[in-house]
């Protein structure tokens, strides 16, 4: 059927093997039938209103032919299409996202973060997913928006941390509605984890389908977006050289097993 189906025109490349095949009509076969209604009986009047001086038998033999192309022209008009149904190979996909917000260019010890994704991504990291997976993966930047990098862009890193907010549950859910979730094996999510707008990413992530795996661009030692809240600024004591202070330090992510904090006398 495949063959027969290609030596009329009909392009089948996305169809691997045809199980069924079935004739249509744009207008639909009741959209027919009114148009011949309409077009015979007009079609049969024009013919009597000619008065060709012909016998019996020529005239009904050219009223029989008229009529087959008067049905003809009402199918052509109808707008014939062939309905294939068959199977069609899926194509399996893997994105990478690169965070590209302002909280990538913080440095530490001379190297920003995304200093560190230009290392990992020299290293051969695209490379050796399509290696291990077979499939060059989709890579994409986010931040404000998410927008999709090319080959070229990729292999001369052309990214920058300049991106004024991060939505990490918006900018999958866009990656996936973007390659379809049916097809999706994973999405590579490099990125600080600072999620400074939508909605909640831990629980946006547990609805989806599609594994997300996350590799953090830091260094021993240092720590992503720690912040320290003081409800007052601290209080010298005099009690045995000793400083009380008074607050709450919170960390979103730490790439260590301790991190120090030291609190100097002007509140810093």
């Amino acid at each position: 059927m495949h063959s027969i189906l290609s030596l009329f025109g009909y392009n089948l490349n996305p169809i691997r093997n045809v199980e069924s095949s079935a004739l249509a009509l744009s207008w639909g076969w009741a959209g027919l039938v009114l148009l011949l209604l309409a077009l015979v009986p007009l079609s049969w009047w024009a013919y009597r209103c000619e008065g060709k001086n012909i016998s019996d038998k020529m005239r009904r033999q050219l009223l029989a032919i008229r009529i087959v192309w008067v049905i003809i022209l009402a199918f052509l008009m109808c707008g014939p299409v062939l309905v294939v149904s068959g199977w069609v190979p899926q194509r399996n996909r893997l994105a990478v996202m690169v965070d590209t917000s302002r909280s990538m260019s913080i440095k530490h010890k001379e190297t920003s973060r995304l200093d560190q994704v230009k290392k990992l991504f020299g290293s051969g990291f695209i490379k050796e997913l399509e290696n291990k997976t077979g499939i060059y993966p989709e890579v994409f930047s986010f931040a404000d928006n998410v927008s999709p990098v090319s080959r070229q862009e990729v292999e001369q890193f052309n990214f920058s941390a300049d991106g004024n907010q991060t939505d990490i549950s918006n900018a999958v859910r866009n990656v996936i509605g973007n390659l379809g979730e049916g097809s999706m094996l994973g999405i590579v999510m490099i990125s600080d984890g600072v999620s400074t707008t939508g909605d909640n990413p831990s629980m946006a992530l547990s609805n989806i389908r599609t594994p997300v795996h996350f590799i953090a661009p830091v260094q021993e030692g240092e720590t992503a977006d720690l912040a320290l809240h003081l409800t007052r600024p601290p209080a010298q004591g005099y009690l045995n050289s000793s400083v009380r202070v008074r607050g709450e330090v919170s960390l979103h992510r730490v790439a260590t097993s301790s991190v120090a904090i030291n609190v100097r006398r002007n509140g810093k």
